[in-house]
């Protein structure tokens, strides 16, 4: 089975160890060093930090080696709830916190539903108050572990070296606008674009070498994508990589627009703009008619597939997750049409396509990408 390993545990002795740990959760020193290149006395000498750190304990269980002969091995347990990072994820106006813990699982989560789109100063106060808060209290109701840091998933291109972020064209720095997270919070906080950090916690609750590459769709309140690329978040240059609501599936040059906004993809098929073309009420989940459910998704499977079947042919891409509040509000309906037309595209190609177009595993993909994004910037320090 294969299993997610970050990139941060793949080299050094500490983090060989904790790998295995991860893989099996139950292992021996004599296992440990079988199982890697570390020598015995090596594997100890990390047993001993790890015991004394608490990230792993020994049991009362005893065994010996397959053929019955040798000394008797203690076994040892990780501790999964030893350490653990707090995931924030923030897309339109619903904004998620969660605790995480080593094994990627979510421990403990509190929601809330935000009925602003932060353009203000005062406006990103009030969700900077709510994010910190949350995170005190998950950090307050679980004094067994020792919460690491925080990660952010937030709209925008974010640049995380620098702390900035770009929204509507304008550049700001992360804790101008989240003010609370400088005033008083003591956990150190990354951040990371949130449709980034959805499509990294796809990746690791899937588990599964098939999706060390992927595409992740968000259509909600605003349309954007996040790339991976052998497990790890693709950035690109200048942190724009995944921003496919500026996408423009036609454009004549000899006869170029005044501006772009209507060729905008974003612009055709976000929220707000289904809501207007079609009179329904996504934002408060106002079901409607079958009927038009029907032609909802025609009319947005449009517009987005000539971009996954380029996608398909320019990267080699096998998978796509759908995902956002429209997709939500459509269903199945939605995945239906894009799987009929995937076949008619399938059946005229030449070379026959390999597209899964699927939705998302899980509600706590964010979160847990979020948190991942955290965890590898803390752990490594910790082990080291």
């Amino acid at each position: 089975m294969h299993t997610y390993i970050p990139s941060y545990l793949r080299s050094k002795n500490r983090g060989v160890v904790l790998q295995l740990f991860i893989q099996h959760r139950l292992l021996s020193k004599a296992d440990i060093a079988k199982q890697s290149s570390l020598t015995f006395p090596t594997v100890t000498n990390v047993i001993s930090d790890f015991i004394q750190m608490g990230l792993v304990s020994k049991t009362d269980n005893m065994f010996t080696s397959e053929n019955g002969l040798g000394r008797k091995s203690v076994q040892l347990r990780l501790n999964e709830n030893a350490v653990s990072t707090i995931g924030i994820f923030f897309e339109g106006n619903h904004l998620r916190v969660g605790l995480m813990n080593l094994l990627h699982e979510v421990v403990d989560c509190i929601d809330y539903s935000l009925q602003i789109d932060p353009s203000t100063p005062e406006e990103y106060e009030v969700i900077s108050r709510h994010m910190t808060d949350a995170a005190d209290t998950l950090v307050q109701a679980h004094p067994e572990t020792r919460v690491l840091g925080v990660g952010i998933g937030m709209p925008g291109v974010v640049d995380a070296k620098n702390s900035t972020f770009r929204r509507w064209g304008k550049l700001y720095h992360f804790y101008d606008f989240y003010k609370t997270f400088d005033k008083n919070f003591s956990l150190p906080v990354f951040i990371e674009n949130d449709i980034n950090a959805a499509a990294l916690g796809e990746t690791i609750l899937r588990n599964d070498p098939d999706f060390s590459n992927l595409f992740f769709l968000s259509i909600g309140t605003g349309t954007g994508a996040g790339l991976i690329i052998n497990d790890r978040i693709w950035h690109g240059n200048m942190n724009y990589a995944g921003d496919v609501g500026m996408v423009m599936n036609e454009l004549d040059l000899v006869s170029l627009p005044g501006d772009f906004a209507s060729l905008r993809l974003n612009n055709q098929i976000c929220v707000s703009a289904i809501e207007k073309r079609f009179c329904v009420d996504i934002t408060h989940k106002i079901p409607c008619s079958e009927d038009k459910k029907q032609k909802i998704s025609e009319y947005v499977v449009e517009r987005f597939l000539p971009m996954i079947y380029n996608l398909n042919y320019i990267l080699d891409i096998t998978n796509y997750v759908l995902s956002g509040s429209l997709i939500d509000y459509l269903g199945d309906v939605v995945f239906d049409c894009t799987h009929r037309h995937l076949e008619q595209l399938q059946q005229l190609d030449m070379i026959p396509m390999q597209v899964k177009v699927i939705p998302s595993i899980h509600r706590n993909v964010g979160i847990v990408g979020a948190a991942d994004i955290a965890l590898g910037n803390r752990l490594s320090a910790i082990l080291d």
